[in-house]
């Protein structure tokens, strides 16, 4: 999983949408969340564009590869001047994306085919695995229904069934927790519930 920080909410979605156009999947997550998610486990990578805090650098992860965007790198970054720099696409495609695991504070976390929720295995099919997987990733914000479909449009899945596949996941989530973690804040948008 690569972890994006930027603190312009525009930029962040723009930088977001540009590398997932090209297969690669960023984790964005809120500023205020960001330095914890540096910690979490299956980041592989922090990507920073814009500028930071001070201070902010020496709280995050240093374990991991951190690349930065921007005029002048920070730390011992490696640096780009902009996001649309071909070497940039080349770095971070040699990571491995958000497909193969996400991680949702320690609660909810997959790696390589195994989800797990609360300590136990939630046995979920291939194209339930990837519409939770980006409904994580994606947290911040409501999926449309054609997008989940759109994403896991190698499994066929139809637009008509992700709500089936939704109900499937948050019945096997409330046999382990006694709850569901995916809820519909409006016809045909899903997202993944704060406090799971």
């Amino acid at each position: 999983m690569i972890l994006l920080y930027c603190f312009d909410i525009d930029e962040r979605f723009r930088i977001h949408d540009y590398f997932r156009e090209k297969g690669i999947r960023l984790e964005s997550v809120s500023p205020s969340e960001f330095r914890i998610r540096s910690y979490a486990l299956g980041t592989d990578a922090i990507l920073i564009a814009g500028n930071t805090p001070y201070g902010f650098i020496s709280e995050i992860n240093h374990a991991v590869p951190l690349i930065t965007i921007g005029e002048y790198p920070l730390g011992d970054s490696i640096n780009f001047s902009n996001y649309e720099d071909r070497r940039l696409l080349d770095l971070l495609s040699s990571f491995p994306d958000a497909d193969e695991s996400f991680d949702y504070n320690g609660v909810l976390y997959s790696t390589g085919k195994e989800v797990i929720y609360l300590g136990y295995e939630l046995k979920l099919t291939p194209i339930e695995r990837e519409i939770l997987g980006l409904l994580v990733v994606e947290r911040e914000r409501d999926v449309p229904t054609k997008e989940i479909a759109e994403a896991c449009g190698d499994l066929h899945l139809k637009e008509s069934t992700v709500s089936r596949h939704i109900s499937s996941i948050n019945s096997k989530a409330k046999t382990i927790g006694g709850r569901t973690i995916i809820f519909s804040p409006s016809n045909h948008y899903y997202r993944i519930k704060k406090y799971i």
